[in-house]
């Protein structure tokens, strides 16, 4: 066996075990809806916030001021939430190739050695 060989079949593995894990419930589950669902909820929060700000009986200046100081806050938890929706989406990307990768190399050796029992 070559190097290359020994090392398809050590991931085919642990995508097998990936897949046995997901079937029995152990993965998350959420998927691209739970990014979805977080910036859903980020925008809502967004919302809310400013909505609440400006119905609040303050001041005019006063209520400026808390309005663009939690518009900083929730701009910084924004993109603080993007930055993970945006890492957990590559994780799910590398994690989505590599599953791939596995499925053909398990499929071209099958067809290799369908080959060879015909010769």
């Amino acid at each position: 066996m070559t190097k290359d060989t020994t090392e398809d079949e050590q991931e085919l593995e642990i995508l097998e075990i990936v897949e046995d894990e997901e079937l029995a419930g152990t993965d998350d589950g959420l998927g691209v809806w739970g990014v979805e669902f977080a910036a859903g909820l980020l925008v809502g929060a967004l919302v809310g916030s400013a909505v609440a700000l400006l119905f609040a009986p303050q001041a005019g200046p006063r209520t400026r001021r808390a309005i663009g100081r939690r518009v900083r806050e929730l701009r910084d938890e924004a993109e603080e939430g993007w930055g993970e929706a945006r890492d957990e989406a590559r994780r799910r990307i590398r994690r989505g190739k590599r599953r791939a990768k596995g499925r053909l190399n398990k499929a071209a050796r099958r067809t290799r050695e369908a080959v060879e029992s015909l010769t």
